[in-house]
This record gives structure tokens, C-alpha cells and sequence, in this order.
């Protein structure tokens, strides 16, 4: 299962302003929802009362109850529309960070990283695990939590309609849950692992069979191949009917849980509501917990908690599916090693200055040099001893024109000599110079 480190990852790249943002939104739609549910029992309650007292309300006064409905629930269709937005903004804030963090540092990486490194695994990180971020997993992980906020509330709005009551159920039934979604979770993630292994064989028989269908026909093996396929696209129809019976036997037991909510909530409202005695009176059993108007809106609840407990575990499966990708570009941000680029930096420069350096001597060594004139044996070699003796001080001359031209160069006259003050090779230059300079009076 995936760590709790790879959800504050993608919470810091898709930045908690944009997080927190939504999960407010979601708060607040989801309390909406729940004052409009028991505003809708406020209003039938309003309705009996004026039935049992042979009336009827009035056209103000439901056109006010209408309109103050409306008002609720396109106030929390608001709130909605601006959950996705801040979802979408981190969605978008995160897929440019992640892929930013993860680039910087792959391309300071050092080359002995790309010797163990298979290209193919680093062109995966920058596609399959990018496109997770690309198709929604911020929105995902949104969903998972407006569903758990949702069955938070819901718990929270039984208790309250119980009073309190609902607590002694709640407890196990959360423990109940939980135990489910970790065993749920777990076998999901072994199941998926078994249809991505089945799935390869089929496809790769498939391009096998095509690409060799005229040698198939003329070995008449046709039929070992068919029947080859056939198995293994057996053994991946079997797990996949193993993942339906799974989301089967999830589904079953979430309901059932469903039902001891809706249970409880009915047996609660039956003993204590009031019943009538043998003279046609009524009196109370006990002390009435649940009131007439929010019985309804409580049974609601309960239907609500079962839906989103049965979705939120099917997203959250998915969500931890993605999740795996996302943890695999933290470990490409955090943990490939980097060159120091200081240290980089100066061993460079001091390299390239002792290159230069070297350069210098040696053009200077063979100008300048004239230990070859005293091993003359030949008339050949004879000639071309003084061919270089005459090459020799040629160049030195042409040094001894520059340094009298270019060394003494004032800032203000450059531009006399196809310099411009503001060039930016003239220090270059002044530099190279007074080293060719140095280097000269050495040799």
C-alpha cells in the first residue's frame, strides 16, 4: 500500500492553498446539503400541521418556503462548482511542479546514474507516471475526500437526530468498514497486479500468430496456436471474474452495514414514539428521540452513508492505484543523486585555464625554440631549418607589432581599431594578450 508521503508530496506540488480551498468548499456544500434535507421536513411538517387542523398553507407561504429551497440548494450548487475549480487549479499546479522538480533533477544527474539507469524507465517517468497527474489524480484524491466528509457529516447529523444514541453503533460499524477497505485494498492491488501480468501474454500470442500466420499455415499449426491463445485468454477472464466477485463481495457488506444503520434508526423511532392506550389515548414509552420531521431526513442520511461508503472505498482504491506513480516520481525528485555544480563549476574553469595555459607554452615553445639549428645533418634538413628559423621571427615580429598596437590600447581610442569601448571581447582580448606577453619574456 502506498505511504502517506506520496499524498503530501502531491499535496506540496499541487499546493495546500488550492487543497485547503477545496476541502472548505466541500465542507460547506456538504453542510448545505444536509440544512436542505431538513428544511424539506420543516416544510412537510408545516404542510400536516395545517392538514390536521383542516387548512391548508397558503400560496405566499409556500411560494416563500420554494424560493428560500431554491436559495439553499443553488447556494450549495455553488460551492460545488467552486470545488472543482480549486481542483482543477492543483490538478494543473501539480502536473507543472512534478514534472519541473522531476526534470531538474534528472538532468543533474551524474553520467554514472545513466549507466544503471535503463533509458526506457526514465522515458516512462516523464509519460505513464506524468499522465496520472495529466488525467485527474488531484481530482481523485478530491473525491475521496468530499465522500469521506460526506459520511463524516451524515454520522454526525444520525447521532444528532439520536442524540446521541447512534454513538454506540457507529463505533463498530467504522471498525467494520475499515477492516473491510484494508482487505478490499490489499486484494485489489494482488488482482491488478495479476491482469497486468495475464494481459501481456494475449496481446504478445496475438502479434506472434499475425506476424507468422503464413509459417502457421504452411506447419498446419494452427489449431496449437488457437488452442494456446485460448488458455491464457482463459486465465485472464478468470481474474477478472475473481475482481468482479470482489467489488461483489464488497458491495455486499457495506450494504449490510448500511442496514444495521437504517435498522437501528427505524427499532429507535418505533419504541419511543408515542402509542395509543386502551382508552384511545396516547401516551409515550419513552422519551421521544427522534421528532416526526427528521425521522425522514435521518433515514436519508443513512442511505447516503451507504452509497458513499461503498464509492469513496472504490475511489480510493483507484486513487491508491495512481498513487504508485506519483510515489515513483518523489522517489526521481528526492532520491537521484546530483552533481555539485559549484564544485563542477570550478574544476572546469581551472581546468580550462591550465589548458589554455599549456596551449600558450607550447605555441611559445616551437616559436621561439631554437635547440633544432645545432642537429643539422643533411642538406635537406639544413633547408628546412632555416625555412622555420625564418617562419620563427616572422611570428615574432607580428607579436612584437601587436604588443606595441593592441597592449597599450586606450579604452577611448578602441574604436580606431574595430574595438568598440562597450565590446565585449576587448578585456578578453587586453587579457589574452598580456599572457601571450608573459609567456614570451619566459621562453
Amino acid at each position: 500500500l502506498v505511504g502517506t508521503a506520496a499524498y503530501y508530496f502531491l499535496l506540496e506540488a499541487g499546493s495546500k492553498r488550492w487543497f485547503v480551498l477545496g476541502f472548505f468548499t466541500v465542507l460547506i456544500a456538504k453542510l448545505i446539503n444536509v440544512y436542505s434535507i431538513y428544511y424539506l421536513g420543516v416544510w412537510g411538517e408545516d404542510n400536516i400541521e395545517a392538514e390536521i387542523k383542516n387548512e391548508s398553507l397558503s400560496f405566499d407561504e409556500q411560494k416563500i418556503h420554494l424560493h428560500t429551497y431554491a436559495t439553499i440548494s443553488l447556494s450549495g450548487a455553488i460551492f460545488v462548482l467552486l470545488n472543482r475549480i480549486f481542483a482543477s487549479m492543483h490538478g494543473i499546479t501539480a502536473c507543472k511542479s512534478l514534472h519541473d522538480s522531476m526534470l531538474h533533477r534528472v538532468i543533474r544527474a551524474p553520467v554514472s546514474w545513466y549507466d544503471v539507469t535503463p533509458a526506457g524507465r526514465i522515458t516512462n517517468r516523464f509519460t505513464g507516471d506524468l499522465s496520472l497527474a495529466d488525467l485527474g489524480v488531484s481530482a481523485m484524491m478530491m473525491l475521496t475526500v468530499s465522500f469521506t466528509v460526506d459520511i463524516a457529516i451524515n454520522f454526525i447529523s444520525i447521532a444528532g437526530v439520536t442524540k446521541g444514541t447512534f454513538a454506540i453503533l457507529m463505533f463498530p460499524l467504522l471498525l467494520c468498514y475499515y477492516w473491510i477497505s484494508i482487505y478490499f485494498r490489499t486484494t485489489k492491488v494482488e488482482i491488478s497486479r495479476l491482469i497486468s501480468v495475464s494481459k501481456s501474454p494475449v496481446f504478445v500470442e496475438i502479434q506472434q500468430s499475425l506476424s507468422g500466420v503464413s509459417s502457421l499455415r504452411a506447419y498446419d499449426q494452427i489449431e496449437v496456436f488457437e488452442k494456446r491463445l485460448a488458455d491464457k485468454v482463459k486465465v485472464y477472464s478468470g481474474i477478472l471474474c475473481i475482481q468482479g466477485k470482489l467489488s461483489s463481495w464488497t458491495n455486499i457488506r457495506i450494504e449490510s452495514l448500511g442496514s444495521f444503520v437504517i435498522f437501528f434508526i427505524i427499532i429507535l423511532a418505533i419504541t419511543t414514539s408515542e402509542v395509543p392506550n386502551a382508552s384511545g389515548a396516547t401516551t409515550a414509552t419513552a422519551t421521544s428521540f427522534i421528532p416526526p420531521e427528521l425521522l425522514g431526513p435521518a433515514i436519508q442520511f443513512a442511505y447516503q452513508t451507504t452509497a458513499s461508503m461503498n464509492i469513496s472505498l472504490q475511489i480510493f482504491a483507484q486513487l491508491e492505484g495512481m498513487m504508485a506513480g506519483i510515489e515513483r516520481i518523489s522517489h526521481y525528485t528526492y532520491e537521484v543523486p546530483i552533481e555539485d555544480q559549484e564544485r563542477l563549476e570550478i574544476k572546469d574553469d581551472d581546468n580550462q585555464n591550465d589548458k589554455n595555459k599549456d596551449d600558450e607554452k607550447e605555441i611559445f615553445t616551437e616559436l621561439f625554440d631554437d635547440e633544432d639549428e645545432d642537429n643539422v645533418d643533411t642538406h635537406e634538413e639544413s633547408e628546412a631549418c632555416n625555412r622555420r628559423n625564418k617562419m620563427r621571427k616572422t611570428i615574432r615580429r607580428c607579436f612584437q607589432r601587436i604588443e606595441v598596437v593592441a597592449l597599450p590600447i586606450p579604452h577611448q581610442h578602441a574604436s580606431e581599431r574595430s574595438l568598440t569601448p562597450d565590446d565585449a571581447l576587448l578585456p578578453k582580448f587586453v587579457k589574452k594578450m598580456n599572457n601571450l606577453k608573459e609567456i614570451g619574456r619566459a621562453s
